[in-house]
């Protein structure tokens, strides 16, 4: 048997991935073949590319998993337009340089468009066509009585010893928070000695929980009915669900996600992964914040405050009214395509 006749690419022992790999070279060839129509375009603009790929993903000809594989390309192409580039442009403003911070207000009004248009793509489309294939992404509220039993007992033994919940008021600094790591910011009015007292006349302290990279992007719910339906549930909203038995009792006034991109961890372009390259955790340390992505729904008092502490530009928050983190997208596209499907234990 020579070494041709046993490639994984061949043959039908792997499908899926045979499948993947001619899709992302397509979509990879369109673009190029895209790119080079514009006028001087070498090499591929992140913007232009974004753009393209918002497109490419709303195409309703296209397979439902080749939909969302190519929205995390986008948001990856994203995250790296503010990674690569807005170091240069912060710096340029710093130095007083004439029109960069024209640069920077144009840049954030051409991307927040973006980001609120894929938003509402997958709210409106994708997400349903997602349930009439049988696979639904639950959040809190639209869980049933025995999978929020479920969900709390999963908590308990899985997540809960991964999380190092962190308060902040005048006499705990503000947490070093990792690029890409999705994280929840808790408001919990409290007295020194961590008790619930009355919200009116205490001080607001913030508490921030990291959403742990081990925890899988999409938690599987167990079946109910003995259907083909298969239920997930965002894994920051099952955190968040979790916050009062972290803060037991004490009085959680609100809990909201946000995410943060820092320079020099810039994502991989490959449809099978996408992770921060980042040289050491010194180096990141280090790193300026680019960006900053908080959920639509969070208080102005509260991005403020996370403004103040991160030091990042006003003009590089943006307000998501969807999910964050799309190019974690990849793994809802496995679950349809069945490829590394994790079940609930």
């Amino acid at each position: 048997m020579t070494a041709s006749s046993i490639s994984p690419w061949s043959g039908r022992r792997f499908p899926e991935q045979r499948l993947l790999v001619q899709r992302a070279r397509a979509l990879a060839q369109a673009l190029k073949s895209h790119l080079r129509t514009q006028e001087g375009a070498d090499q591929a603009d992140n913007l232009e590319e974004a753009r393209f790929l918002l497109q490419a993903a709303q195409e309703l000809a296209r397979p439902l998993s080749e939909r969302l594989r190519i929205l995390g390309l986008m948001a990856a192409s994203l995250d790296n337009l503010f990674i690569l580039e807005m170091p240069a442009l912060q710096d340029a403003l710093d130095a007083g340089e004439t029109g960069s911070r024209q640069r920077l207000q144009t840049l954030a009004s051409q991307v927040q468009p973006m980001v609120d248009q894929a938003a509402a793509f997958i709210t409106k489309h994708l997400l349903p066509e997602l349930a009439q294939t049988g696979i639904r992404v639950r959040t809190a509220p639209d869980l049933l009585w025995e999978q929020r039993s479920w969900v709390r007992g999963y908590f308990q033994s899985r997540v809960y010893p991964l999380l190092t919940p962190l308060a902040v008021d005048p006499g705990r600094p503000f947490p070093f928070i990792s690029t890409h790591s999705l994280n929840v910011l808790v408001q919990l009015p409290q007295d020194s000695a961590g008790q619930r007292i009355n919200p009116r006349w205490q001080p607001l302290v913030y508490a921030r929980i990291k959403v742990p990279r081990m925890l899988p992007r999409f938690v599987p719910l167990p079946g109910l009915g003995g259907g083909p339906t298969q239920d997930w549930m965002w894994s920051e909203d099952l955190v968040r669900f979790s916050v009062p038995e972290l803060f037991q009792g004490m009085e959680v006034t609100g809990a909201y996600l946000f995410r943060v991109l820092r320079s020099g961890s810039q994502l991989t372009s490959s449809p099978s992964f996408m992770g921060p390259i980042i040289a050491s955790r010194k180096e990141e340390k280090l790193a300026q914040v680019v960006r900053l992505d908080v959920e639509a729904t969070m208080p102005a008092p509260m991005i403020d405050w996370l403004v103040n502490h991160l030091e990042v530009p006003p003009v590089n928050v943006f307000r998501i009214p969807g999910p964050l983190s799309l190019v974690q997208f990849v793994d809802l596209a496995n679950i349809v395509d069945g490829i590394s499907v994790p079940r609930p234990a």
